[in-house]
This record gives structure tokens, C-alpha cells and sequence, in this order.
């Protein structure tokens, strides 16, 4: 069903998450521009447990820096305690990232580092790994004030998205 809509029948219901995961396709189209806007988020944090934790996939920050950027600066317009971001290499899209947000409580790297290993045994992940996500190169955010969040309306992350993807095939 529609996410922009699914979210009113959650809050008319009173359920409540401990995590949510947001995993939408890339802001490539404007009738995606919605589904990351302060206001979507704003009803997301709403659906959130006391120590809630949000996930939303937030393309590329190599391809597509800015985007990734104003994704984050728009969790905090949406009044999050703690917003994140945090990428890796999957190996069919490349370098690839994140933002994580707690409601309120530590910040989720904080959680991370209260940990001695992860809760559960995997065969190629490991805490260090996990940790060193959220490590970026030392300018990454150095123009972040000048990077625009994104409303109901705006089209500012799917201008941001387009004219990256635009750079990045040299089309100007």
C-alpha cells in the first residue's frame, strides 16, 4: 500500500515500533518526494517506541552526496534526538548509505559502542566493521548548513538526487 497513507491508519490505531525500517526506492521521481520529507518522518518518530530507532536507506553518498546529506538534515528538521548516517560497499549498487535516528535515549553510535560484540554471531560482519560505518572522509560535511531539507512541496531532495546522477553521466 501507499506509505504516505499506511502511516495515518498506524496512528489511528495506536500501534507502536521499537525500529522502523525505511527501505523506498531512490528519491528519482517526483511522487517519491514525499516519502522523504519532514512531514513523513515526523509522522514516522509518532509511530516510534520511547527508544525507537528509525532506518532509511539514503542513496549514495558518493554519487550522490547532497541527497544523502539532506536526508539526514531532514530527520533532524523533524525533530529527532539523534540522527546518523552511515554507509558501506554493496556490491550491486557500490558505496551505499544510511541514516539512523533514535526518538530519544543515546544515539544509535553510542549504543553501538556500549556493545562488547554484536547480539548475534554472523560470518562477515563484526562490531569493528559496523562501528567504522559511520566514520566518512574529514570535509564530508563540511557545506551541510548550505544543503536544503526536504518539505511537503520543495522537490529539494529529487533536484539534489537528479542533478547528482546528472554529474555523475557528465550531462549537464
Amino acid at each position: 500500500s501507499d506509505a504516505f497513507i499506511t502511516i495515518n491508519e498506524l496512528l489511528k490505531s495506536g500501534q507502536m515500533f521499537d525500529a522502523i525500517i525505511v527501505d523506498l526506492p531512490d528519491p528519482s521521481h517526483p511522487d517519491l518526494n514525499k516519502l522523504y520529507s519532514v512531514n513523513f518522518y515526523a509522522r514516522l518518530k509518532q509511530l516510534l517506541s520511547g527508544d525507537g530507532l528509525i532506518a532509511i536507506q539514503s542513496t549514495s553518498p558518493y554519487h550522490a552526496k547532497h541527497s544523502f546529506i539532506s536526508i539526514g538534515t531532514t530527520l533532524e528538521a523533524a525533530n529527532f534526538v539523534h540522527v546518523q548516517q552511515y554507509h558501506d560497499n554493496v556490491p550491486s549498487f557500490g558505496e551505499w548509505g544510511w541514516t539512523i535516528a533514535a526518538k530519544t535515549g543515546a544515539s544509535p553510535l553510542t549504543r553501538l559502542n556500549e556493545l562488547n560484540e554484536l547480539p548475534v554471531k554472523h560470518s562477515w560482519l563484526n562490531l569493528n566493521m559496523l562501528k567504522a560505518a559511520f566514520i566518512f572522509p574529514n570535509d564530508f560535511y563540511h557545506d551541510k548548513e548550505n544543503i536544503g531539507i526536504n518539505t511537503l512541496g520543495s522537490h529539494t531532495l529529487y533536484q539534489l538526487h537528479q542533478k547528482a546522477w546528472q554529474d555523475q553521466q557528465g550531462i549537464q
